[in-house]
């Protein structure tokens, strides 16, 4: 951990209650999950996500992961530990992982159930994170590769101050299999994958934070 931050033990409680209340918990038709966060998990700590049980690596204090139950749950902290991102993943029980951020559950581009299917979150600075959103029914993906998620995904950007969420998904002739976001100022650039933005190729998308 990088701070000696005091660790109260009601919120380490509470933490762990979620986990095990998730446990117990039927997932919804869409997938989701009604078990919603406690308060307390909105500005919990990396060391009281620690005392609960989440593993952290001495070099990446921003990220620790644990495997309660039938799950995999992980914390992704913003660089200044300003906000955190918790997402569920069922592990073949569910395509995908759900995501909440400072205790708010995100939603992103659903499927005629409902469904949302994300995996990669990644902090692009201390405010926005992205995360890919998979896309199944697009006619570009490959039906024959086994992956419940698809072959093309979309992005998702989510502004952790405004609880804002912008949605950039591939038109029927793009097939994106890994976008990569860039922040450039008051923009964000969209790119196909990281590849084509480090040999610096023009973004495929262009985004504006308002």
């Amino acid at each position: 951990m990088t701070t000696d931050s005091p660790v109260d033990d009601r919120t380490v409680d509470a933490i762990r209650s979620w986990l095990g209340a998730c446990h117990g918990a039927a997932l919804r038709d869409d997938g989701s999950l009604v078990v919603p966060q406690p308060d307390v998990m909105a500005g919990a700590t990396p060391q009281e996500f620690a005392r609960a049980d989440f593993r952290f690596r001495p070099e990446d204090p921003h990220y620790g992961s644990t495997y309660p139950h039938n799950f995999v749950a992980r914390v992704h902290f913003a660089p200044d530990f300003s906000h955190r991102a918790v997402t569920l993943d069922f592990m073949g029980a569910w395509a995908g992982e759900q995501l909440w951020v400072d205790g708010r559950r995100v939603d992103g581009p659903a499927d005629d159930r409902g469904a949302t299917y994300f995996e990669r979150v990644r902090w692009i600075d201390s405010r926005y994170l992205t995360v890919l959103v998979g896309q199944p029914a697009h006619p570009l993906s490959d039906r024959l590769v086994n992956d419940p998620l698809g072959t093309v995904r979309g992005i998702v950007i989510y502004d952790a101050e405004e609880a804002k969420v912008v949605s950039v998904l591939p038109e029927s002739a793009e097939a994106w299999s890994e976008p990569y976001a860039v922040r450039r100022g008051d923009v964000v650039e969209i790119h196909r994958d990281r590849a084509s933005c480090e040999r610096g190729e023009q973004p495929v998308r262009t985004i504006e934070l308002r």
